[in-house]
């Protein structure tokens, strides 16, 4: 087996245990008594489904990237949020709670929105390749609703099983896919310096652009924009690698991620840290 293979099934796999993880850890009933509105949800939702396609449109327009940071910010910004992203939104002060809603929420309709913002992306720009939505939405289902829902199911079904074992698993999917991703930069980590001097502060405009709007438009208390605005910039660079392989080799995607993980460390790092000062 060729690396780019073991890569995209390595990703694949981490990507629907994680998933199969965060179905497990949902608790219906702390949902059912979420106080801060379901208005309130659903609008957060649309802020992190639709607000990194128009960052990364604005770039593009603005910035005239390489093709290479084109599809890079399009594969990110279609991609939904991180699944590490509500422990940050825990450290920085915000409702976790909260958090696993809006990524529960995104990540299932993620079937639809992402091979749907692709293909849009793939109308206006040209990616040289050929973007099957319908097939992308059937491995997304694969790989991220199915086990999602499997998850929530044996929540359901063995509550007792999912709150014993529930978090070690989470924990356990969380570290392998961490240490998968840190795997990946290590061994391509000499892209930090062959990347354009460009790319990185395009990637650090982005990011940093997705926390504000997140922050902006997240609600009306810190940490519902705290939450906003984590669950917004955190894009989920597992999906984005795996859909990209779909396409193009592993070095021209990696040449770009590596920078933008860089970026997005730093700029989120420091969101953090700011915001466990001031709360």
């Amino acid at each position: 087996m060729d690396v780019l293979s073991f890569t995209s099934n390595l990703l694949g796999i981490l990507i629907l245990t994680i998933k199969f993880s965060i179905g497990v850890n949902a608790n219906f009933r702390s949902f059912w008594r979420f106080k801060h509105g379901w208005w309130r949800l659903v609008f957060s939702i649309l802020v992190v489904v639709l607000t990194a396609p128009l960052v990364a449109l604005f770039c593009i327009y603005w910035f005239n990237p390489s093709r290479g940071v084109m599809i890079t910010l399009i594969l990110l910004a279609s991609a939904p949020g991180a699944p590490l992203s509500p422990i940050k939104v825990f450290k920085a002060g915000g409702i976790y709670l909260y958090a696993v809603m809006l990524q529960v929420a995104v990540v299932i309709i993620s079937v639809v929105t992402l091979p749907a913002l692709l293909y849009f992306f793939h109308q206006w720009y040209d990616f040289e390749v050929d973007i099957h939505w319908l097939n992308l939405g059937k491995q997304l289902f694969k790989i991220v609703l199915l086990p999602l829902l499997l998850g929530m199911f044996v929540r359901w079904r063995f509550p007792k099983t999912a709150k014993k074992y529930g978090k070690k698993l989470i924990r356990l999917a969380n570290l392998l896919l961490l240490a998968t991703i840190i795997a990946l930069l290590v061994i391509f980590r000499h892209y930090i310096f062959e990347a354009p001097a460009r790319s990185i502060p395009q990637f650090i405009f982005f990011v940093t652009a997705l926390l504000l709007l997140g922050h902006c438009l997240g609600g009306k208390t810190e940490g519902e924009k705290t939450t906003v605005s984590l669950l917004n910039a955190s894009r989920h660079l597992g999906i984005a690698i795996y859909i990209g392989l779909g396409y193009y080799s592993l070095d021209k995607i990696m040449a770009f991620i590596v920078p933008y993980g860089l970026a997005s460390f730093l700029v989120e790092t420091t969101y953090v840290q700011v915001r466990r000062l001031v709360k």
